[in-house]
């Protein structure tokens, strides 16, 4: 029972790992494409995100620089999912701030993990087949361990 116990939670951490990180290569910011505009008689900053990719995006961090690169203001832990081919429009009031001194925008981003059930059980059906040959010695005790897994 321990060993197909084991199964299972390896089969969690291979259907996390191997089916939907991203490559090393690949950069969520590759997948945005962006506007931001803010307008100095109604203070409000306004960011389109439109993600290109077949991923959900996760948008954070995101704010205006001061002109020598230091937070003018952001607003962070304000988490946005961005789903495969979708926008999003966020606005961020900017009160009384000096436009005049207000640089580039700048916004953080990564993938966010899509878990899917299906590819656990399949993961977890090639596992428990692995075991059952494993612990068999010769095929005929196959059907038997197989009959056994099942009824208990």
């Amino acid at each position: 029972m321990k060993k197909l116990l084991g199964i299972i939670v390896l089969s969690l951490l291979l259907s996390n790992s191997i089916f939907e990180k991203a490559s090393a290569e690949e950069s969520c910011y590759d997948f945005i494409k962006e506007t931001a505009q803010y307008k100095k008689n109604n203070k409000v900053l306004r960011f389109d995100f439109k993600n290109t990719s077949n991923k959900i995006i996760k948008i954070y961090n995101y704010g205006l620089l001061h002109i020598d690169g230091s937070a003018l203001i952001t607003v962070k832990q304000y988490i946005r999912f961005i789903k495969p081919q979708e926008s999003k429009i966020v606005q961020i009031q900017l009160g009384g701030l000096d436009l005049n001194m207000a640089g580039n925008y700048v916004y953080d981003c990564e993938f966010e993990y899509n878990f899917k059930f299906s590819r656990f059980i399949f993961v977890v059906f090639w596992g428990i087949l692995i075991f059952v040959i494993l612990k068999s010695n010769n095929l005929i005790k196959i059907k038997r361990n197989i009959k056994k897994i099942f009824k208990k």
